[in-house]
């Protein structure tokens, strides 16, 4: 279960080809992502992912995590 109050927006992209199916989990997050950028919140990001991480063991369905920052 993502528990993290910084996962906004959830869903699953499904890549269908030759080699079979591959399951992303999109997380969108207000967090800033870029660790350039002043706003960077490494212990946020670094809390959410490991938020996602148990998330992702717990289902073996899902192939791949993907953060995109939304404002």
């Amino acid at each position: 279960m993502i528990t993290d109050f910084n996962a906004k927006t959830v869903y699953v992209e499904y890549l269908l080809d030759a080699t079979g199916q591959k399951t992303t989990l999109v997380v969108e997050t207000r967090l800033q992502l870029d660790q350039a950028e002043p706003d960077y919140e490494p212990d946020k990001v670094q809390a959410l992912c490991d938020n996602l991480n148990r998330h992702r063991e717990q289902n073996s369905y899902i192939d791949l995590i993907r953060l995109i920052r939304r404002i």
